[in-house]
């Protein structure tokens, strides 16, 4: 496998990019397989920020034949996706477009609750990797949007719809849009990356989200390829959503460099994870471990105390003021005995098996005195 280099910053073309957190032998594929975990294919994913905008991008970069074998979720999404789809319909119809150019639309849910609302549409599709919806009425086209496709110049809308942070190369991708004629509308829907990394979503930034796509930066790439925005809304903490036109009339914005916010961002989500990590492996290790701030002990001949460092029994938990507590204990195959106790009774509940006479004896006892 070939990979791409991106090693200067997709903002300004700078070679200042320093390394901000790498994951050796990362699943590439996200997504559900069927195939065993030992047969993923894996490769090191290695993030960089720039020290002169603050950009957090990849590099190296995986093929994207490799990265989009496979769709996601063929034809069906979870509620979530729903509210998004049907939302930017909705956000869509405000601008009442004749014809529409979607690009990565996928299984098409998005045309499909559009033309709910105008089945006059006329809604075109490119997708390298379409899984439809049964009886989409969309056009659809197999490929990847780059500068030799061909969009009708009766086209008086874009749409796209958490694709952009798919894009190797943002800025490319907007000027491949600026030969339009104006007044033509974009719409289009990006994730709210900076919520996702600070709420530690994992899939904010992998092999196919391979920078962090935020507004500041989407909206000065806007700007250079003569876009301006009419209208930004939030769906939720899950989108973001904009309408663009194309104008000569557009204000260029300058660069920003959200190195301190950017940098200060991962650093947090990658130390959250790095504790995590370490909670789990220490827990799991043979012998003495501790999980959550020393809630829970394992000791090395099985023992397991929940609010005591040095359990007694198989499983014993003691409440908070050290008196009342519950365990379960065994003799020997087949005795076995569950406690509860507390400052003022001890009771217990066994099954003597055949260890007592007589054989299979269960009682229930108060012990306190015992």
């Amino acid at each position: 496998m070939k990979k791409i280099s991106r090693d200067r910053d997709i903002v300004s073309g700078n070679d200042d990019l320093e390394l901000i957190f790498s994951i050796k032998n990362f699943p590439v594929f996200q997504g559900c397989v069927d195939q065993d975990y030992v047969d993923d294919l894996l490769s090191d994913l290695d993030f960089y920020i720039s020290r002169g905008s603050g950009m957090v991008q990849l590099n190296p970069l995986l093929p994207l034949d490799v990265i989009y074998q496979g769709e996601h979720n063929p034809g069906s999404v979870g509620q979530v996706w729903h509210d998004h789809h049907q939302r930017f319909a909705e956000f869509i119809y405000k601008y009442n477009p004749n014809k529409v150019f979607e690009i990565g639309g996928s299984h098409g849910i998005l045309s499909e609750n559009y033309y709910d609302l105008n089945p006059n549409i006329d809604w075109t599709i490119i997708e390298p990797a379409p899984a439809p919806v049964i009886k989409l009425r969309a056009k659809l086209v197999r490929g990847f949007f780059n500068n030799s496709t061909i969009i009708d110049e009766n086209t008086d809308m874009v749409v796209h719809s958490h694709v952009l942070e798919h894009m190797y190369n943002p800025q490319e991708f907007f000027n491949n849009l600026a030969c339009l004629p104006d007044e033509t509308v974009m719409c289009f829907s990006i994730p709210n990356l900076y919520d996702n990394l600070l709420d530690k979503h994992t899939n904010a930034l992998s092999f196919e989200h391979t920078y962090l796509c935020g507004e500041e930066h989407v909206e000065y790439w806007l700007s250079q390829s003569s876009y301006q925005i009419l209208e930004k809304i939030y769906h939720k903490q899950h989108s973001i959503f904009y309408a663009a036109i194309k104008t000569k009339d557009v204000r260029k914005l300058s660069m920003p460099n959200l190195y301190d916010r950017n940098k200060k961002l991962i650093d947090n989500f990658t130390a959250y994870y790095d504790k995590e990590i370490s909670n789990i492996n220490a827990f799991t290790m043979i012998g003495y471990s501790t999980l959550s701030d020393d809630l829970m002990y394992l000791k090395t001949n099985g023992n397991l105390g929940i609010g005591t460092t040095s359990p007694a029994y198989k499983l014993q938990v003691i409440g908070a003021s050290g008196t009342a507590q519950i365990y379960a204990s065994e003799l020997d195959a087949s005795y076995s005995r569950i406690g509860l106790s507390n400052s003022n009774r001890h009771w217990t509940i066994t099954n003597y098996g055949t260890s007592f006479s007589p054989n299979g004896r269960f009682a229930i006892a108060d012990e306190t005195f015992a």
